[in-house]
């Protein structure tokens, strides 16, 4: 294999290693969360209601696509590890 055939395979596992969330994050309160699965989908879920996501990572920031239309939420993930949305912070489990 010649050196642009190992580049693009190094290209693509790399792409394929992103660092995005994986497991549970939660509210302080434990009522809002969102469990990240590997396969880019996610449960998103509060009040005793959930539904399916799928979500992609973008550097410091994941997108989760939870409308027919596409609309997504965003969520920024702090120095803490939490990741702040617009219904506030949510924390890796254990």
């Amino acid at each position: 294999m010649g050196r642009a055939g190992v580049m693009m395979v190094a290209a693509l596992v790399l792409a394929g290693c992103s660092q995005g969330p994986s497991g549970r994050y939660e509210d302080r309160s434990g009522l809002v969360f969102v469990d990240f699965m590997g396969d880019g989908e996610a449960m998103v879920g509060g009040l005793g209601m959930a539904g399916r996501a799928q979500w992609k990572a973008q550097g410091d920031v994941v997108y989760l696509v939870t409308g027919a239309d596409g609309s997504a939420l965003q969520l920024k993930k702090r120095a803490d590890g939490c990741y702040e949305w617009t219904l506030g912070v949510l924390c890796k489990t254990v």
